[in-house]
Parts: structure tokens; C-alpha cells; sequence
């Protein structure tokens, strides 16, 4: 009632601040929190699926368990300041479903997207510095020109990494592309410098 009455749900109402906010186990279904300040909210088991979070400060926001399915997190920032704050107030995604959802040019740097669900994400242009993706299912996602990752990364990341289109724009075997490379194939012709940056197509 409470998340009604604010405005929280309505699509053309942004919402200015949450920061710290406890909304664990909110329903945030088409929520419109474009731009919003979430800093270090508690969104854990949150409902968030075709939510508008574009552009919203979620650094330090606890999104554990969360439902992000198509969410629009376009531009949206989940930075992380350090390992300490990490492990109390990190912007915490290990375990959301993020299928679908929309993370270009979003700051990753150091989020935890451990064991996260992420086939199809729009991966394109983020900043995947220092992000944890131990056990992430990244299968059809886009990198498309995804900064700071890593080999050691991706190589956390489930496997196989089946229709990843990669940073340089190849996209990884799978069903609809038997041709493709597989993850190790694209490792050994394409390889990634230590700032995570990869020559080839775009």
C-alpha cells in the first residue's frame, strides 16, 4: 500500500531517493525508478522484473536473490568501493535473475554477480572492472565492447559460454551459430590484455 500510495508503481512518476531504504521482498514489478538514489538500499528477493532503473545510483545496493527480468538498468551505476564495504554493502547481485535486462553502459566495477542469471543481458559497453561472475550463466548475453574484464572473469563464469556474443563482436558456438568458436577457441585467437581490451570487429 505504501509502495501504491508514493507513486512508487507508476511508470511516469520517478522516484528521487530510497537511499538505504529496507525493501526486501518488495514488489517493484514496472516500477519506474529511473535516476533514482538506491545507495545502499536492501533489495534482497526483491521483485524488480521490466522495472526502469536507468541511470540509478545502486552503488552499495544489496540486490541478493533478486528478480531483474527485462529490467531497464541502462547506465546504471553498481559500484562497489572496496572488498570490506563489498562484503557488507556491496552492490550484491549473486543469485538475481537478470535475464533479459538491459545493462549497457552500466557500472559493474566490482559488483558481485555471482551465480546470477543472465541469458540475454545487455552486457554492451559496461564496466565489468573487478566484477565477481563465479558461476554467472552469461549464455546469449552481449559484451559488445564491455570494458575491464578479464580472461580469469569469463573463465568464472558458467560454462560453456554458449552464444556469448564476446567483446570483439564474435559470437561463441551454440545451436544457432554451430560455427562459432567455443569460449577456449576465442581465448586463443583473440586473447585479453590485462585492461581487458580486445582487438577485432565491434
Amino acid at each position: 500500500m505504501f509502495l501504491y500510495e508514493s507513486g512508487l508503481i507508476y511508470k511516469d512518476k520517478p522516484v528521487v531517493s530510497l537511499a538505504a531504504a529496507a525493501l526486501s521482498g518488495a514488489n517493484l514489478y514496472l516500477a519506474n525508478l529511473r535516476e533514482a538514489n538506491l545507495r545502499g538500499a536492501y533489495l534482497i528477493e526483491a521483485r524488480l522484473e521490466a522495472a526502469n532503473l536507468s541511470e540509478a545510483n545502486l552503488s552499495e545496493t544489496n540486490l541478493s536473490h533478486a528478480t531483474l527480468t527485462l529490467a531497464n538498468l541502462r547506465g546504471a551505476d553498481l559500484t562497489q568501493a572496496s572488498l570490506f564495504w563489498t562484503r557488507l554493502f556491496g552492490a550484491g547481485l549473486s543469485g538475481a535473475t537478470l535475464s533479459g535486462a538491459n545493462l549497457s553502459r552500466a557500472t559493474l566495477s566490482g559488483a558481485d554477480l555471482s551465480r546470477a542469471t543472465l541469458i540475454e543481458a545487455d552486457l554492451r559497453e559496461a564496466d565489468l572492472s573487478n566484477a565477481n561472475l563465479r558461476g554467472a550463466d552469461l549464455r546469449l548475453s552481449d559484451l559488445r565492447r564491455a570494458r575491464g574484464w578479464t580472461e580469469d572473469q569469463l573463465s568464472e563464469a558458467q560454462q560453456p559460454l554458449t552464444g556469448v556474443t564476446m567483446p570483439d563482436g564474435q559470437i561463441l558456438k551454440s545451436a544457432d551459430y554451430p560455427d562459432g568458436p567455443t569460449f577456449e577457441d576465442w581465448l586463443k585467437s583473440k586473447g585479453s590484455g590485462e585492461d581487458g581490451e580486445s582487438s577485432g570487429p565491434s
